[in-house]
């Protein structure tokens, strides 16, 4: 099941444009995928991370309100098991 993250995410106007397009579109953030791209521009750009979207036809519209209207990633519990709890 799906959850929401906000923590990590303070200033969501410097998302990369393609993570902004694919969350405004409600997509969830799928997976984190560490090394991804390791060549020389995906080192510069993204410190050789990149990351999977997956649209669920069912999520899509409350993915999209929970961004648009509260700034909120929805992700996949793997993705939120990588992320730490605000403030720790």
């Amino acid at each position: 099941m799906p959850g929401t993250l906000r923590q990590g995410f303070h200033d969501l106007n410097i998302i990369d444009p393609v993570a902004r397009f694919h969350l405004g579109n409600g997509a969830r953030l799928e997976r984190i995928n560490v090394g991804g791209n390791l060549s020389a521009r995906g080192l510069r750009e993204s410190h050789g991370v990149m990351v999977n979207y997956r649209y669920d036809l069912d999520d899509i519209e409350t993915n999209h309100e929970a961004f648009a209207t509260r700034n909120t990633v929805v992700a996949s519990a793997s993705v939120r098991k990588l992320m730490r709890p605000a403030g720790n």
